[in-house]
């Protein structure tokens, strides 16, 4: 029954609504985003929504919410049919995730559509990349409802993973850009930076002298169930380090259940998930825990040091993979265990290598310069 009732929204539903509304002129000064998960338009979206709103008032912007895996099927459906109403007279369409509702309508020549992907860099396989592993949909059922099918434009980090996203996005290099991430423009304006740290002391404010260490790990589990890490030593940390340090936690928002910190700890670790935005977080940390999240590559614009933290690092590789040899990529040391973990950290409070962090940014994330927005708005507006 599902997948009847999914070949009829996406092969006859949905291409015949977007011809239906597509009879309407295109308006070239109408802009659409569509967040497909959130209920606000966050991290790339703000900054071009900033750049709009100083440089061309002018245009007309439109935000579509798709709660996709937040709300009903009948909410979800209505959702979609308010998208392809939007898009379907609009002369640029911005998104940052996969949509196979976009790519199932006959998208017309006078829309264009830019893909600013969420994270930076290639590190966790995705889409087409993951057809033959346990994540993610099969290949067969991708090419059916592709999910990048009708993408202009393809923005990433570096030329160094243009061939991931063509890999997996199943689309040509000509759709590919390196001109940046245009959310990492944030982290170049030092009124952001300022407010950031002044957040902090709202949040801890009895932090001290001690230094602020991000543990921020990815989730585990599927799209639709998922897990956070529940392996790091949150006591053990505390007896070694609650003296000198305090850890900020930020779970992966797709977690619902996360893991509580034992009460004994909570005078050096909290949880600042809800309080805290990762961008922020970035920017007033001296050292970053994480496994396999795509904020390190944002996390490198500061050269500072970094510690993967990945216990299930070999049923990871077989469930989702990498684009690139785990442990030759990653610009820090990596720990399965709490006992490695700990010595780590240790280390970086004497010193690190800060030539491998730099030249981690100079490979993945050189295309971001804080002038990201700007290069994409011309390839978004020019003609």
């Amino acid at each position: 029954m599902d997948r009847i009732r999914k070949f009829i929204l996406f092969r006859l539903v949905y291409p015949f609504f977007y011809r239906l509304c597509a009879l309407r002129p295109v308006k070239k000064s109408k802009v659409v985003f569509v967040e497909v998960r959130g209920k606000k338009l966050d991290g790339s979206f703000r900054m071009i929504v900033s750049w709009l709103n100083h440089r061309r008032p002018d245009m007309d912007k439109k935000a579509v919410f798709l709660e996709w895996g937040r709300c009903g099927q009948i909410r979800y459906l209505c959702n979609c049919i308010h998208m392809i109403y939007e898009i379907s007279d609009a002369g640029t369409v911005f998104i940052a995730e996969a949509c196979n509702v976009l790519g199932a309508v006959p998208k017309r020549k006078g829309t264009k559509v830019i893909q600013l992907w969420h994270g930076c860099g290639a590190f966790k396989k995705f889409g087409c990349s993951t057809a033959e592993l346990r994540w993610g949909a099969g290949r067969k059922e991708l090419e059916k409802y592709p999910n990048y099918g009708n993408m202009d434009i393809i923005t990433v980090s570096s030329p160094e993973v243009s061939w991931a996203y063509e890999e997996a996005m199943g689309v040509d290099s000509d759709r590919i850009y390196p001109v940046g991430v245009s959310r990492t423009d944030i982290f170049f304006k030092k009124a952001f930076l300022e407010k950031a740290a002044q957040k902090l002391n709202q949040v801890v404010p009895d932090k001290g002298s001690r230094k602020v260490i991000l543990y921020a790990p990815t989730f585990r589990g599927t799209l639709e169930n998922p897990v956070s890490c529940e392996e790091f030593p949150w006591a053990l940390f505390a007896r070694q380090f609650g003296r000198d340090a305090l850890l900020l936690v930020k779970h992966h928002p797709f977690v619902k259940n996360v893991p509580e910190i034992p009460r004994e700890c909570r005078d050096c670790v909290f949880d600042v998930t809800g309080e805290m935005t990762i961008e922020e977080l970035l920017c007033v940390s001296d050292l970053c825990i994480s496994d396999y999240s795509s904020l390190i590559f944002e996390y490198s614009l500061f050269e500072r040091p970094m510690i993967f933290f990945a216990p299930d690092i070999e049923d990871y590789q077989d469930w989702r993979g990498f684009y690139y040899p785990y442990e030759e990529m990653t610009p820090g040391p990596v720990c399965t265990d709490a006992e490695t973990l700990m010595k780590e950290i240790s280390a970086v409070f004497t010193g690190f290598d800060r030539k491998k962090v730099r030249e981690f940014r100079e490979r993945f994330m050189c295309a971001c310069d804080g002038h990201a927005t700007d290069r994409i708005m011309k390839l978004a507006l020019d003609d």
